[in-house]
């Protein structure tokens, strides 16, 4: 803080200098000639502001002090008494940004849609998350959590002009849509029905032949591309005829056993004979090469990662096939658009609705959770011996549509 004493006595210097006083926004000013003036400067809401006061002696520190405080007041109150609504925000910047805009028809209808009837009375000051969450929530109820993603942005967006022309001291950033729970989207797999499987079938015959095998394996199994993929020889129990899948191989992280029908057994037999011809070791001679040795290592490891699956692919690293596969030739032989290889299960589920299988057991075949965490809880039957049932049904009918086709 400056004294009376200080300002009396500054001298001049060769340059002209400033000194500030404790209090906001005052300085004095002190010219080359000996000249001491008043002066205030303050940035209020981002904008610079600058007055004269005074000259010194004839306004002393005392009232330069009571008028630097009357003028900061004066400016904050100003900046408070300045309300600018979200529609009022919004039509200026609709106005300078319509040209920029890539769909303005679009964004000017979001706005009169969503935003405007929703906040558009609102001090933009005032709107924060809370008040979006209260005055969108018709969005979440609707499940449209998508649309509110794109309100919120454009919010943003609105608020970073709002800034632009200091309506706002500082960006706001809303993070509302966070705060709204998103209904889970049920995506329906392209399916064919299942008397419609022969098309499917007839289609591979002519254009992917060595295919079908492993299209009427994922038929019968109606588990996921990944857990067909990577069925691992493990988990096969040839006694019981059946397959144990562990639970974190499984998409619901829940311990899965497959009964083995006549088909699947087959092709299980067929692939173990398969499995063990193609990856036998290759043995390393003393007479070969570093070169060599080191190459017939590599392979060796390759076929012992191999040979842990049922699907085994020298064509890939990680020793099985692709999960993709079976989408890759639905995509290639142009079927994709009625049926998928995920889709499949879709086909094997509608088969058991319509031979009036309960249920209970059509989820429990294509491993899906139990209802809610309760019922998970106290039901803990897994319908095994229906399934086996139903498994022998559903694959003997896989293979009439194959042998129609």
């Amino acid at each position: 803080m400056l004294t009376d004493i200080q300002v009396r006595t500054l001298k001049p210097k060769d340059k002209r200098f400033e000194i500030r006083d404790g209090t906001p926004g005052l300085i004095l000013r002190v010219s080359t000639n000996g000249n001491k003036k008043w002066l205030f400067k303050a940035m209020i809401n981002r904008k610079s502001v600058f007055d004269v006061l005074g000259d010194y002696p004839y306004m002393t520190l005392a009232e330069a002090r009571q008028a630097s405080i009357q003028r900061m007041a004066e400016l904050k109150t100003k900046n408070e008494e300045k309300v600018v609504t979200v529609k009022q925000a919004y039509e200026e910047w609709f106005k300078e940004k319509q040209e920029d805009l890539r769909h303005p028809n679009k964004v000017e209808q979001m706005f009169s849609k969503h935003i405007l009837p929703a906040i558009g009375d609102y001090n933009v000051k005032d709107v924060d998350d809370a008040v979006l969450k209260k005055e969108l929530d018709y969005l979440e109820k609707a499940g449209t959590i998508d649309t509110l993603g794109r309100v919120i942005s454009k919010i943003n967006e609105l608020f970073r002009f709002c800034y632009s022309q200091r309506y706002l001291t500082e960006i706001k950033t809303m993070y509302a849509r966070s705060r709204f729970k998103r209904k889970p989207r049920v995506k329906h797999r392209n399916a064919v029905k299942p008397d419609k499987l022969s098309f499917i079938f007839q289609a591979f015959k002519e254009g992917a032949p060595s295919m079908v095998v492993y299209l009427k394996w994922s038929a019968y199994t109606a588990l996921r591309p990944k857990e067909n993929a990577e069925l691992k020889w493990e988990y096969v129990n040839w006694e019981d005829n059946t397959i144990k899948i562990p639970g974190d191989e499984m998409k619901e992280d829940m311990a899965h056993t497959l009964p083995i029908s006549r088909q699947m057994k087959e092709i299980l037999e067929h692939q173990k004979q398969y499995c063990e011809q193609m990856c036998q070791p290759i043995e390393i001679l003393e007479t070969d090469s570093e070169d060599e040795k080191a190459a017939k290592k590599d392979e060796n490891e390759k076929r012992n990662l191999m040979r842990q699956y049922i699907w085994f692919s020298d064509k890939s690293t990680t020793g099985h096939i692709s999960s993709q596969t079976l989408a890759h030739w639905f995509q290639k032989l142009k079927l994709n658009h009625i049926q998928t290889a995920h889709g499949l299960r879709r086909v094997a589920r509608t088969y058991f609705s319509r031979e009036h299988v309960s249920f209970e057991v059509a989820e429990a075949y294509l491993a899906h959770k139990k209802g809610d965490p309760e019922q998970e809880t106290y039901d803990a039957e897994d319908y095994f011996e229906e399934r086996k049932q139903i498994m022998q049904q559903w694959c003997d009918y896989v293979d009439e549509q194959c042998n129609q086709s």
